[in-house]
């Protein structure tokens, strides 16, 4: 019995360890399944994404892009990148120019399939669930401060006759 009161005063600083790991594999299932849909919720929106793209590109296969096809790739990063850390740092003017630069609707197809779905962060950590091209430019432009940025792209790209 001594022994096991030896044993027990030398384990007593890290009991709360031990509690807190038999804690956390007790709720490991739970954490799995509460991870594994986000990620399907991530797959279905990239797989909406694709679907969506496709048919944009259907509906405009008559038009000619206007740049090099592996620029539209370019174009999708840099946007991403000015938008993607919004709550550090954004720089809405950039992507404001690149959405410009886009002559028809063959243009903004292209660039809504090499954007694709993509995640955001904020410090580092993911936030929400990955966004395609349109969701983000609402989601980033959508507030009373940059909204007439967005009305600009968007008469912009009517005067163009984009959809």
């Amino acid at each position: 019995m001594k022994d096991l009161e030896k044993y027990l005063k030398l384990l007593a600083p890290y009991l709360p360890y031990l509690l807190g790991a038999v804690a956390i594999l007790l709720a490991l299932p739970a954490i799995k399944r509460f991870v594994g849909a986000g990620s399907r919720t991530n797959q279905r929106i990239e797989d909406d994404t694709t679907d969506v793209a496709s048919d944009m590109q259907q509906e405009t296969k008559g038009e000619q892009l206007t740049f090099p096809q592996s620029q539209y790739n370019t174009i999708a990063q840099q946007i991403y990148e000015a938008l993607a850390y919004s709550i550090v740092d954004d720089n809405k003017e950039t992507a404001k120019k690149l959405l410009l630069k886009m002559q028809n609707n063959r243009d903004v197809a292209e660039l809504y399939k090499e954007y694709g779905a993509r995640q955001r962060y904020a410090f580092g950590l993911p936030t929400g669930q990955k966004m395609d091209l349109f969701t983000t430019l609402v989601d980033e432009f959508d507030s009373f401060l940059f909204r007439s940025d967005l009305r600009e792209v968007a008469k912009n790209w009517k005067s163009k006759g984009i959809q």
